[in-house]
């Protein structure tokens, strides 16, 4: 047991002898968009597509805080552009959820996968939905995103749309021709979802989580006007 104890402590100075040097690695200096620090690693030759613990990758972090001129140095140093994290996210993911739209047109030009699923099933369209953002999604239906594919749960990004009850997403999900009847494996559409999140308490707690109210009535009214089904 001593013995692993010195390799495990002997492994940890290692990962540290940087920060005491006051020294970040390609990853902290990717978070934190030190560009100077970021060339500087590239010029050493540093392997822009090594994972840290949890799988992330420098171009995944730079994604995630919309650091671009980071993004676009990564990616001309040959970072793999559809890498993908332990929980099978991508750096596109990365982008979408954090609402960076600059950087997600580069990652797009740069060929990333628009169709994308991590391993609960959530596409790059779906992550998109975090901050409710429709310039990112329509952004990546543009760049032939399956408006009806389904996460494990068999929700579609519509369905999910409707119950955060954001009018310019739905809209722009309907015009990309989503079915306004896809059934969820528990039965739910997304009607039901838009109905079901339309009362008082889901409004707070729509604010207190996204820090904005829905506007469900008028999600309501589009997704019957679309078609949808009681």
């Amino acid at each position: 047991m001593l013995i692993f104890s010195l390799i495990g402590c002997l492994v940890l100075a290692t990962m540290l002898i940087p920060y005491c040097r006051g020294e970040k690695d390609l990853y902290d200096a990717a978070r934190t968009g030190d560009l100077a620090q970021v060339n500087a690693l590239i010029a050493a030759k540093e392997d822009v597509n090594t994972k840290h613990f949890c799988g992330h990758t420098a171009l995944m972090y730079a994604s995630r805080k919309g650091h671009v001129e980071v993004v676009r140095a990564l990616l001309a140093a040959k970072a793999d552009v559809n890498a993908k994290d332990k929980s099978g996210r991508t750096a596109l993911m990365e982008a979408s959820s954090g609402c960076n739209g600059e950087v997600v047109r580069i990652l797009i030009a740069a060929k990333a996968d628009a169709n994308a699923m991590d391993k609960e099933g959530a596409t790059v369209l779906m992550w998109a939905l975090v901050l409710c953002n429709a310039e990112v999604v329509r952004m990546l239906l543009a760049a032939k995103a399956n408006v009806n594919a389904r996460n494990n749960d068999g929700y579609t990004a519509l369905i999910l749309a409707s119950g955060r009850g954001d009018v310019e997403i739905v809209k722009a999900l309907l015009a990309a021709k989503a079915d306004v009847n896809a059934k969820a494996n528990n039965g739910l559409t997304a009607l039901m979802n838009a109905q079901r999140h339309k009362g008082i308490m889901s409004l707070i707690w729509g604010w207190l989580i996204w820090g904005r109210t829905g506007e469900h009535t008028e999600v309501i009214k589009l997704l019957k006007q679309a078609g949808a089904k009681e």
